[in-house]
């Protein structure tokens, strides 16, 4: 695949995060709770939508939690998805029959995290790294992100060798 637009494939995207005034985050659990207090003070946050109704109606971590039946569509406002991958793909769905556009209207929390502070700030954000020690595993899942049910050999790797791959790692990441 050869880049269109070398370093600039995310500018409209975080156009479209700095025309949001405001943003609603979809999904109250721990991850929309640690995403609020990550980004408390840089956006402004107006409420948690979630599709429980035992939470709706509450206060959670300082914000009220609604449905999202009960807010319309405005140009300065958008929506954050915090929930996990799992849950993902029904809000997706949800967001888009309700006339929401990725990118546009609504963000994915990881997404948005990346594009933000890199734009903002010049940072590179990940959400997560992973550092595998060894590729032998008995549990064989069939959904396994290092794809080991799939290995023909298995490795333990030294100390050493995964030391340098994390120098190597934060030689670059701040």
């Amino acid at each position: 695949m050869k880049w269109k637009h070398s370093g600039h494939e995310f500018d409209h995207v975080y156009e479209n995060i700095c025309e949001k005034q405001r943003f609603y985050l979809f999904g109250a659990g721990d991850y929309g709770r640690q995403f609020a207090n990550i980004m408390k003070g840089e956006i402004e946050l107006i409420a948690f939508i979630d599709n429980n109704e035992k939470k709706q109606g509450k206060n959670i971590f300082g914000l009220p939690c609604i449905s999202l039946s009960q807010i319309e569509k405005a140009p300065d406002a958008g929506i954050i998805l915090t929930v996990s991958q799992m849950q993902r793909g029904s809000i997706i769905t949800q967001l888009e029959q309700a006339g929401w556009k990725k990118n546009i209207d609504f963000f994915i929390i990881e997404e948005f995290l990346s594009v933000y502070h890199v734009y903002k700030y010049g940072l590179v954000y990940f959400s997560s790294i992973s550092f595998l020690p060894s590729t032998a595993c008995n549990l064989r899942c069939a959904a396994c992100l290092n794809f080991n049910p799939y290995a023909k050999e298995f490795y333990v790797r030294s100390w050493e060798q995964i030391q340098r791959d994390i120098d190597t790692c934060f030689s670059c990441v701040d």
